[in-house]
């Protein structure tokens, strides 16, 4: 009987040596983040999957922690069972200290990393995104279409120019440098809040708690809602990790001209096997041309309108009753220009859509 109860006191050590590990792992992990560690798919069978906010990606430390503890659990739950099998006084020695070992193992991990990550948190700062062309990349570990990118240049610690479509069947958006004002937490580093009225109804909220920084990218929580001024009710909200990275380039001066191209894609929306030419202007406007036997004719669209921030191409036009809009990732170099797109068909399958142009106006 008193074998017995020894067991299960045994067994409640273990349960809550499980509970250290699993805050020392989430521990770990944030650290892993902060120094910009290689991350890896988190496999489905992971069991803490839940307190990292359903994340697609962790640290290679992280899953290694995990598989270690499933060994732990495993190994355990052998003995555990082997104890009732065979009575062995080594066994339930095993039982009782090797739990209490894993918990204080764990408790030191936690004194140690916790001022870690408080040292690590502050040193990331909201000062260092200031200045360059900052392009959203990724949600939850999975990359956006191009069409759902845009862009961030963060101009000052109370302000920030957002650029790019936004459409999320109730709101479209052409944004071409949005002025928005950030809120900068001076209690946290990290954390800032970016604020702007996108038309007379509606209100976008956009929290970001930076994890992240280098120069090539950031990495934040983000938490963003589009509220309906009017009554007061969520048009769209978003919790998750958001990853940005860094454009070097700005063509917006370069794509002035006219460019001829085809669509170098196989089996797609866009393959046509037809020469297409595109005319940008300086004003922000763009022509189409379409090619009739062999003359180029302007075609019929209307609001031809476009913009390049960084290497982001956003375009809209009207053709006939349904208006367009359309993101592209470019290249310019030596009197070419490459057209790139992640495109998602009605399957919700993502595809890439290739266009390799050359300047009519360049002279080789």
């Amino acid at each position: 009987m008193q074998n017995n109860a020894f067991i299960f006191l045994c067994i409640f050590i273990f349960v809550l040596s499980l509970v250290f590990v699993y805050y020392l792992i989430i521990l770990i992990d944030e650290i892993c983040k902060y120094l910009n560690c290689k991350l890896v798919k988190r496999p489905k069978f992971m069991f803490i999957d839940k307190a990292f906010g359903g994340e697609t990606r962790i640290s290679k430390l992280t899953f290694w922690l995990e598989v270690t503890t499933y060994i732990y659990m495993l190994l355990y739950a052998i003995s555990c069972i082997m104890i009732f099998i065979i009575p062995n006084k080594i066994l339930l020695y095993f039982l009782f200290y090797l739990p209490l070992a894993v918990m204080g193992m764990s408790t030191l991990g936690l004194l140690i990393d916790v001022p870690i990550l408080d040292f690590l948190k502050g040193n990331i700062k909201y000062e260092n995104l200031i200045g360059a062309y900052r392009i959203l990349s990724e949600v939850e570990g999975k990359s956006v279409t191009t069409n759902e990118k845009y862009v961030i240049i963060f101009t000052s610690n109370n302000e920030a120019k957002i650029y790019g479509l936004f459409n999320n069947g109730q709101l479209s958006l052409f944004c071409n440098c949005l002025q928005a004002k950030i809120t900068f937490d001076k209690n946290c580093n990290g954390k800032f809040a970016i604020e702007k009225e996108l038309d007379k109804n509606t209100f976008l909220y956009d929290n970001y708690f930076l994890i992240t920084t280098k120069y090539e990218e950031f990495e934040a929580q983000k938490n963003s809602k589009l509220i309906n001024v009017l009554n007061g009710e969520n048009i769209f909200a978003f919790n998750g990790r958001a990853r940005f990275v860094t454009e070097k380039n700005d063509y917006s001066k370069r794509i002035c001209s006219i460019w001829e191209g085809v669509s170098i894609t196989k089996n797609s929306l866009y393959d046509d096997n037809l020469l297409h030419r595109w005319e940008f202007k300086e004003d922000g406007t763009f022509i189409y041309y379409k090619k009739i036997d062999d003359a180029w004719i302007i075609s019929g669209n209307s609001l031809n309108e476009y913009f390049v921030v960084g290497n982001l191409l956003c375009t809209k036009w009207i053709d006939g009753d349904n208006e367009f809009q359309e993101s592209w990732e470019i290249i310019i170099r030596e009197g070419s220009m490459e057209r790139e797109a992640l495109r998602k068909n009605e399957n919700d399958e993502l595809y890439i859509v290739k266009f390799a142009m050359k300047n009519i106006d360049y002279k080789w």
